[in-house]
């Protein structure tokens, strides 16, 4: 069996059960994603045929996707089902990520909800410069 974390500290103990972390991230996945699509829950959760309730607990990682209820929601949200686990191997780039003041997902929203692509291609390169001027910082005198 295959599982996106195994260690202990990596679970969440629910009564009767273990939720774990592979479970959350999935939930921000797929919270990212449809944010970026401009959905809300409770329209995703109409068009999945549940409720706003049990919806919600996808994304927060609190009841597991089952895979075809995954791939209803790939279908919904018009990506391949492969998205949600693109990121595997980076869970502490993710993690790190999340524990910013300013989540990715929440820079995503935003982004996202820029129409003009001439201002989100601009957006992308004012963040790309400050990225690298970071990681690579002009030497000190």
């Amino acid at each position: 069996m295959v599982r996106m974390s195994d260690s202990p500290e990596d679970q969440i103990h629910t009564p009767g059960r273990k939720v774990g972390a592979g479970d959350v991230r999935l939930g921000r996945r797929i919270t990212l994603l449809r944010k970026a699509r401009g959905i809300s829950q409770a329209e995703l959760a109409r068009r999945l045929g549940v409720t706003p309730q049990q919806y919600q607990k996808y994304e927060r990682g609190t009841n597991r996707v089952g895979a075809t209820r995954l791939f209803e929601i790939a279908l919904v949200l018009g990506v391949r089902i492969q998205y949600f686990f693109e990121d595997i191997g980076e869970a502490q780039a993710a993690k790190d990520a999340t524990d910013a003041d300013v989540s990715a997902e929440d820079f995503l929203w935003i982004l996202a909800r820029l129409k003009n692509r001439d201002a989100r291609w601009h957006a992308l390169r004012v963040i790309s410069t400050l990225v690298s001027e970071e990681e690579n910082p002009p030497p000190s005198n």
